[in-house]
């Protein structure tokens, strides 16, 4: 538990400056020394709400400087608080656990054509144990080339189209084999063409997945007489800057983030009431989320506005989350709880 807790700081009475996780991993195990080092409170090199690396018992590198200077001390100095590292809140609870403790399996990418609601669980079920060597069998089957054809397909009516007939086809196979092997029985070619058409094209055409085609797409889901599902058309909605009232400065700030996680970066603009440009600001938030990002951009439009001494100011963002991280901190990530609310401090004041 103790490995896997973290610490949001406060007053900094109660956390250790060189031994608890406050400021990413514990100070103590970036230094070479670490043995020879006498341990006291962060509370102890802060002063005027500033930090103060005079009162420094032990010797710190430049690097450590920098990383504690990355911390943002609370204006209100509350009491400090424990938190969860693997929960975005920071919060405990007996599910978090759960999830934190159980094994994990590994993520495929044929898992979400395989479980299709346009596809009967038993077909599915059967490819599923193919896949997990768990059929009675001793034959042994090889499956590089048809990940890769159902892979070939990125989205869309025409994935699950594939998939529903990779899927049928070795159902039909397996059929026929025992068929042949118990009964002494077979299938005709054109009946088991007949039965995979049919039922390939009433689970494409019951397919809720809707994407634009090129022609080879539209071509594969013809051949299977599949009804096409064509994408709602776009809604376009006319976007017009509106200028703020007289003597009143306007940011439009936005976060963007390439994925989940991933590369991530925000920015904005500053205009007067005038539409007159008065400054902008732009800056990476390295491996992260969308709402990081959007977060970070709110906080430095409000740190860029306290800097410029601008007291009337309109933030103006399409984020809802940031809407509702101004109404409750709690929904912000622990990791930027202090610096998040540092700035509704600013702005209230």
């Amino acid at each position: 538990m103790e490995n896997n807790t973290s610490w949001i700081m406060g007053c900094g009475t109660s956390i250790s400056l060189w031994y608890d996780a406050w400021c990413g991993s514990p100070l103590h195990t970036e230094l070479a020394y670490a043995a020879a080092i006498i341990d006291q409170k962060v509370s102890s090199i802060i002063t005027d709400g500033r930090w103060d690396f005079s009162k420094f018992v032990s010797c710190i590198p430049i690097a450590l400087k920098e990383r504690i200077l990355s911390c943002h001390i609370p204006f209100d100095l509350r009491p400090d608080s424990k938190v969860w590292m693997h929960s975005v809140t920071g919060e405990f609870f007996a599910k978090i656990a759960y999830d934190f403790k159980r094994p994990k399996g590994l993520h495929k990418a044929w898992w979400q054509w395989l479980w299709s609601k346009s596809i009967p669980p038993l077909k599915s079920c059967f490819v599923w144990k193919l896949l997990h060597n768990k059929v009675p069998t001793d034959e042994q089957w090889r499956w590089n080339d048809v990940w890769s054809l159902c892979n070939k397909y990125g989205a869309g009516q025409c994935k699950s189209v594939v998939g529903a007939a990779v899927i049928y086809v070795l159902n039909v196979i397996w059929l026929t084999r025992n068929k042949f092997r118990f009964h002494n029985a077979g299938m005709n070619f054109s009946a088991a063409t007949s039965y995979i058409m049919d039922a390939v094209s009433l689970a494409g055409s019951a397919s809720s997945t809707a994407k634009h085609l090129n022609v080879h797409d539209f071509i594969i889901l013809k051949s299977f007489k599949v009804s096409i599902r064509p994408p709602k058309a776009p809604v376009i909605m006319e976007v017009i800057w509106k200028p703020p009232p007289r003597n009143w400065i306007k940011i439009n700030c936005d976060g963007v983030s390439s994925s989940s996680p991933g590369l991530s970066a925000c920015g904005g603009i500053v205009r007067n009431s005038d539409g007159m440009f008065l400054g902008a600001f732009a800056s990476s938030v390295g491996i992260s989320n969308s709402l990081m990002a959007e977060l970070s951009g709110a906080m430095i439009a409000i740190e860029f506005a306290y800097e410029n001494n601008w007291n009337f100011v309109w933030l103006e963002t399409d984020s809802t989350m940031v809407v509702k991280a101004f109404k409750s901190p709690f929904v912000v990530p622990w990791t930027i709880r202090n610096r998040w609310v540092n700035c509704i401090n600013i702005v209230a004041n």
